[in-house]
């Protein structure tokens, strides 16, 4: 009903996302009441000796699980044809020792409760446990977590009895304004994420949970059905809790086990498996090997060493735990920022079997341990192994399949930059004019020119901007010809603020300062960078963006100009300058020993191989590579101090000066900027379209 409510109202469903949000907390609000007050009831009562013997019979349980599912991930990420060179080589950018401390230690519980840290609260209940496990007299506080515990479960069956209600918003909001670009460029992730997940929740865990454990396949899927059941339809994994915690009960029974300690060893169990087994947020590596195809920046042999580890330790918890474990590993392995847009867009798809493989995980280091405990199991190596096989000899072949298929299938749908537009809600409203000559606009009155710049756009209403196309993504053109880039729609933002008609005049680094001196332009929007001279003989706004130096490099010869050294080793090297007054002399000093060749502009790296790098900004080189197959962007060690990029006005422009930095500042908080620099400088498309949906497209009821 809510897929149809969704497919029907398209859009509209969105008012659905509350009540849905609504019930999603209200599942989750026990968590943290029930894992703590668990981990202390059950290590508490037990004593240190069962407490030994119930880690002697669980480890094994873990390693096998996180082991299937980290070779399983590795195994699919190798679909990915991985790029030869990366975009961008950073040679500052060395994998950091992280602090894992404050991930692992609770110093201050209080403070990981209220930033989500569950690794260090599982640590926290596990050590007071254990130390409780000591302590004479301890009946009464014993009685108090068991009544904490109690409560949390009655919560949770409270809440269910508003599952139809809640799933029914969920499942409305999300088909109502899912788009279909959301998952342009992760079909193949997607689909070999959903392929293994499933194969592992459905049958690699269960089946071989079933070669050691007193019951078949078939029975061990129908203990774990209503786990499975409610996990999936409140696509919480918490949900599977009093699921896992019945199934185990039902198979001690049947094995006929009567033990007053049972409840505390299943809910020990539970308790622990809640935060680390939760085998689905491990479909990050896989995700990873996406992106480093994605994004073409290959993961070297340590950092895929690294990967498994570093995913382990950073999605320990919840589902959403991947959320702040992404951004995270991102900057460990030198990811765009943008790549947590990429996983948010994939989760509506991908959640599902996150949480179908996290069940499997909690059903696995809670059953077999529990069993085990009790000497209830009943190892078949064989079977065992053989389910391995079959199900990783499945896994390879599906690997192996797409890898014969052609390179053109596998291309990354990433957005490039040679095809990128200004939004129309950036350039509606503002009438506009692109001059493509210097003698084809006309020439401003005496009067007008002797306006201060500010009362000289007030006055004639019109905001004369300078630009040169060969600063990509500030202002270049894209393949349609079109004047585009991020200054280019801060300049129809800036002229629509100002009521104004904008006019787009053309200059080079050379006629810059003169033209905007005479009055010819108002303001110069090319990603300039701000230098000692141009303060001085200028008006310049504050920065609103940097960017460190780099090389634009051919590929092939990228990582050779890493280190200073080996430049130094390499004199016959060619570099070649953008002529600006910033770029040149910096150009000088740092290749005394080689050419350097000024241009108009880095178009010439095409066409003329003898040139193997040019020296730009990063944000500028890393544009240009993402556009130019077989070009690397590269930060070196030896490039020096960031860029300061703002915008340049007339010496006596102080007014227009002051309104801009203001404006500025304004575009900032309102979340213009933001979405200008995801969509230019990290080269995520942001524009949606209004859903496709019954209402709108078929019966016409609504515009």
């Amino acid at each position: 009903a809510g897929i149809a409510t969704g497919a029907f109202l398209g859009d509209y469903a969105k008012v659905l996302e509350p009540l849905g949000k609504a019930y999603a907390q209200m599942l989750a609000i026990c968590v943290y009441p029930y894992v703590i007050a668990s981990l202390l009831h059950g290590l508490g009562k037990l004593p240190p000796s069962t407490a030994g013997r119930l880690f002697k019979h669980a480890w094994p349980a873990y390693v096998v699980g996180w082991g299937v599912a980290f070779l399983a991930m590795i195994l699919l990420g190798f679909a990915f044809r991985q790029a030869s060179a990366p975009a961008v080589l950073d040679s500052h950018a060395l994998l950091n020792s992280t602090d894992f401390i404050n991930l692992l230690i609770p110093g201050n519980p209080f403070s990981d409760l209220s930033r989500n840290a569950v690794p260090a609260i599982v640590v926290f209940a596990i050590l007071y446990g254990m130390a409780i496990q000591r302590i004479d007299n301890k009946a009464s506080w014993l009685e108090i977590l068991l009544v904490i515990k109690s409560a949390s479960v009655t919560i949770w069956n409270w809440v269910v009895y508003f599952a139809p209600i809640g799933v029914f918003a969920l499942l409305a909001s999300t088909a109502g304004t899912m788009q279909a670009q959301d998952i342009a460029g992760l079909f193949l992730y997607t689909l070999l994420y959903l392929f293994g997940a499933f194969l592992l929740a459905f049958w690699v865990i269960p089946a071989f949970l079933a070669s050691i454990l007193p019951i078949g396949y078939r029975e061990v899927l129908r203990e774990l059905r209503g786990a499975f059941v409610l996990a999936l339809v409140t696509t919480l994994s918490v949900a599977a809790i009093p699921g896992i915690i019945k199934a185990a009960e039902q198979l001690l029974a049947k094995c006929q086990v009567k033990d007053d300690m049972a409840p505390d060893i299943i809910g020990t169990n539970v308790s622990v498996a809640y935060p680390l087994a939760q085998l689905g947020n491990l479909g990050v590596i896989l995700f990873f090997y996406f992106c480093a195809f994605y994004f073409k920046e290959p993961l070297s042999t340590a950092a895929q060493a690294l990967l498994p580890p570093m995913t382990l330790l950073s999605t320990v918890g919840s589902p959403s735990t991947t959320i702040d474990a992404v951004p995270f590993l991102a900057s460990l392995f030198h990811m765009p920022a943008s790549t947590l847009d990429l996983w948010v867009a994939a989760m509506p798809f991908t959640r599902y079997a996150q949480i179908a493989l996290s069940v499997a995980g909690f059903a696995l280091v809670t059953l077999w341990p529990t069993l085990a405990f009790y000497g209830k199991t009943r190892i078949q190596p064989m079977r065992a192994a053989g389910i391995f096989i079959i199900g990783f000899l499945i896994l390879g072949s599906t690997v192996v399949a797409l890898r014969a298929t052609p390179p053109a299938l596998l291309t990354p749908k990433q957005g490039n930059y040679m095809g990128y537009t200004l939004d129309r809600s950036v350039t509606a409203g503002v009438d506009a004019v692109i001059y493509r000559n210097r003698d084809e606009f006309p020439k401003r009155s005496p009067a007008l020119l002797a306006l201060e710049a500010l009362e000289r756009i007030r006055t004639s209403g019109v905001l004369r901007v300078g630009y040169d196309p060969v600063a990509i993504p500030f202002c270049y053109r894209n393949d349609r010809g079109q004047l585009v880039g991020y200054d280019v729609a801060f300049m129809y933002r800036l002229a629509k603020d100002m009521n104004a008609r904008l006019e787009f005049v053309p200059m080079t680094h050379e006629t810059m300062a003169p033209m905007l001196k005479s009055g010819e332009i108002d303001i110069a929007a090319n990603g300039i960078f701000v230098t000692a001279e141009r303060m001085r003989t200028l008006a310049v706004s504050k920065p609103y963006l940097h960017s460190p130096p780099a090389l634009l490099a051919r590929s092939s010869v990228a990582r050779q100009l890493l280190k200073h050294k080996a430049v130094e080793e390499h004199p016959e090297l060619r570099v070649a300058c953008m002529i600006s007054p910033a770029l040149l002399p910096l150009a000088t000093a740092l290749f005394p020993k080689q050419q350097v060749v000024p241009v108009r502009d880095y178009d010439v790296l095409l066409t003329d191989p003898a040139l193997q790098a040019g020296l730009w900004s990063l944000v500028e080189a890393r544009a240009f590579a993402m556009a130019h197959p077989g070009f690397t962007a590269i930060v070196p060690e030896y490039l020096g101090t960031p860029f300061l990029i703002a915008y340049a006005m007339s010496p006596d422009a102080a007014s227009l000066q002051r309104y801009v930095d203001h404006w500025i500042d304004i575009q900032q908080e309102n979340g213009f900027a933001q979405k200008q620099y995801r969509y230019w400088i990290e080269g995520i498309r942001t524009e949606k379209q209004r859903r496709w949906s019954i209402i709108r497209n078929v019966l016409h009821w609504v515009e």
